[in-house]
């Protein structure tokens, strides 16, 4: 069994809303302060955190 990387959203967020774009599961909000990823609606694919300009998305294990 292979475990889900869980994302978070730091402060470096500037709120461009690219990872708003590629999310599969629409489960970012960047209109919140601080932004926000719904953990139980995240399929833990990494495709927000590659299309980070400042790269405030992380993984809890960073």
């Amino acid at each position: 069994m292979t475990e889900k990387i869980t994302y978070y959203i730091n402060t470096d967020c500037i709120n461009c809303g690219l990872c708003v774009k590629v999310c599969p599961e629409h489960c970012i909000d960047v209109y919140k302060k601080p932004a926000f990823i719904d953990q139980n609606k995240c399929w833990h694919c990494g495709a927000c955190a590659e299309v980070c300009p400042p790269g405030a998305i992380r993984d809890w294990d960073e």
